[in-house]
């Protein structure tokens, strides 16, 4: 099956639901507050996408009971917005997907609540850091062998790990097409991505060890307790010298921060 490569209207499409993602967490960075519950937040979630006209993709995919993750502290990944209070010094991070006039964009944020310790502030840079590693190996043309390189590289020189459990896919019409990829080296590609395509850049960084398991819930949190947090972008592969484009983030200098920009 032949790599799906997308069109100039289709990027445009992506691009408008990045973008409208981005803005929702923007919004969110003053939404998330101490004593907020996780239902009410993917109540107000879905407003916003209803008012967009967005349709979310994660509730009902593989059974996943809600449409956005909320993944706090040690969870690492699709946690369950429930009746879960949000508390002062957590790390809340926020994952969704969403498709416009046919198109998929996907996401995470991660959004630190004072008073944090030192250990949570440096989840939240290194993640971010991390991530946008990883999206300027794309854009620059370095492919997978790059982004993987350097994410890797820098994650060891930070002190943190990227989760090998998760990795990144492509994306377009579908929330996940191919092809899938690790930030972990080690792996070979039968699908080697090149112009033409959109990959989501999502490594979870922890402060802990590569191990993770599954709760009841289906939620995945670190087994040995330690923080986590994730920023994730979608990249459009330029052709030639072209440099490629970040749908999710209104400006590509942004990845140039050296924090989240909110």
């Amino acid at each position: 099956m032949a790599l799906p490569y997308k069109t100039p209207m289709q990027l445009q499409h992506m691009n408008t639901a990045g973008l409208l993602i981005h803005q929702l967490f923007r919004i969110l960075s003053k939404k998330i507050r101490p004593g907020l519950l996780g239902k009410d937040l993917e109540i107000f979630c879905n407003d916003y996408f209803k008012t967009n006209k967005l349709e979310p993709l994660l509730l009902g995919y593989q059974g996943f009971p809600a449409s956005i993750c909320l993944n706090i502290n040690q969870t690492a990944a699709h946690g369950v917005p429930a009746f879960q209070e949000i508390q002062a010094g957590d790390l809340v991070t926020v994952d969704t997907a969403v498709r416009y006039k046919g198109f998929c964009a996907d996401a995470a944020w991660t959004y630190l609540l004072p008073p944090y310790t030192g250990a949570a502030q440096k989840a939240v840079f290194s993640a971010w850091q991390v991530s946008a590693v990883a999206s300027k190996a794309l854009l620059r043309g370095k492919g997978l062998s790059g982004l993987i390189y350097d994410s890797a590289t820098l994650a060891r020189q930070l002190g943190v790990q990227i989760l090998s459990q998760f990795g990144g896919h492509g994306i377009g019409r579908s929330m996940h097409e191919k092809p899938r990829y690790s930030c972990q080296a080690g792996l070979t590609f039968s699908d080697i991505p090149g112009p033409g395509l959109v990959l989501s850049v999502e490594p979870i960084v922890s402060l802990g060890s590569d191990a993770v398991l599954q709760k009841d819930d289906g939620s995945w949190q670190t087994q040995d307790g330690a923080l986590c947090a994730q920023f994730e972008h979608n990249i459009y592969l330029a052709h030639g010298d072209t440099i490629g484009q970040c749908l999710t983030l209104p400006e590509l200098f942004l990845l140039d921060a050296q924090q989240a920009p909110f």
